[in-house]
């Protein structure tokens, strides 16, 4: 169609491969997973709206009210909610900036950000997935260091699953015909995961992970998806509405191959990640961390605009 072309049909079920492989994995795990039901049914739930997505195109908007309703049921009937945005005035008094009454609508903005960002990166062979395995491995080294092991246990099914499948995606000599796609209900159940964990270990006692490095461990996807989402409003066109604005198709635009787009755009999600992880471990102070993102997006925003011209 008019956003992308390809040279043959790709089966769109690497999504339902990660799901299947995880889910197997899972039934082998060496602890009960009592605490993570909640979560585990709403993959599936998202994994039946990107299937039935796949396999006839479902509207935007209804996309949207799914992802909200899993978001809210995870939030308000698992407490997964962000209680804090860390230290970003430099108060430097032990306090935290706290979300308050806030807590619950942030955090299911947050949720559907992050699944949507993900689903939006999904639009170049390797890409979708390579972003993931940067910021899973990113969170299982938190996990490992603040001695998370179930938390680190089910990341790791989730980053194998995903390398598997990279194996069937990356953009190589490898034909149409033998390929295969991550598809909606991958992307979003890739982005479910992120989200959950993220808030989960940012949450949990003892976490390593600050809170304002969680936005560079999400990396380029965010900042894809911010980006496309201010220069929709700048053209005034709908905010939702798949178009070619993503960095991806920008890179192309300039000439880019496959392989060199997925190499710039794994090196800066590395950048990204390593200054999350750094960011945290060597407890860089929260302005340092919270308001340069800002200052990233305005840049990125005005060069798109400029190289537009």
């Amino acid at each position: 169609d008019v956003r992308k072309t390809h040279g043959g049909q790709v089966a769109l079920i690497g999504g339902v491969g990660i799901f299947l492989g995880v889910v197997s994995g899972l039934l082998l795990s060496p602890f009960g997973l009592g605490e993570f039901r909640l979560f585990i049914l709403c993959c599936g739930i998202l994994m039946v709206t990107g299937i039935l997505d796949d396999h006839k195109d479902i509207s935007p908007l209804k996309k949207i009210i799914v992802q909200f309703l899993i978001a809210g049921l995870l939030t308000m009937a698992d407490g997964l909610v962000v209680t804090d945005v860390g230290d970003i005035w430099n108060w430097r008094d032990g306090n935290e900036l706290g979300t308050g009454v806030l807590a619950i609508p942030l955090s299911v903005i947050a949720i559907v950000g992050v699944l949507n960002s993900l689903n939006m990166v999904d639009g170049h062979d390797g890409l979708a997935g390579s972003m993931f395995v940067l910021s899973g491995v990113a969170l299982m080294i938190f996990c490992q260091l603040s001695g998370f092991t179930k938390h680190q246990h089910i990341l790791a099914l989730f980053v194998v699953g995903t390398v598997a499948f990279l194996i069937f995606n990356f953009p190589s000599g490898r034909a149409d015909s033998e390929k295969v796609f991550l598809g909606d209900a991958g992307s979003l159940l890739l982005g479910l995961v992120l989200a959950f964990f993220l808030i989960l270990i940012t949450e949990e006692n003892n976490s390593l992970l600050k809170t304002v490095s969680a936005p560079w461990i999400i990396g380029v996807p965010l900042l894809d998806l911010m980006g496309v989402i201010c220069l929709r409003a700048i053209a005034k066109q709908s905010l939702i509405k798949a178009d070619r604005r993503h960095l991806h198709h920008f890179l192309g635009d300039l000439g880019m191959g496959k392989i060199e787009i997925l190499v710039v755009i794994g090196i800066l999600q590395g950048i990204f990640v390593g200054v999350g992880l750094a960011g945290s471990l060597l407890d860089w102070p929260d302005p340092f961390l919270f308001w340069p993102m800002f200052a990233i997006l305005f840049s990125y925003i005005v060069l798109r605009k400029q190289i537009g011209r």
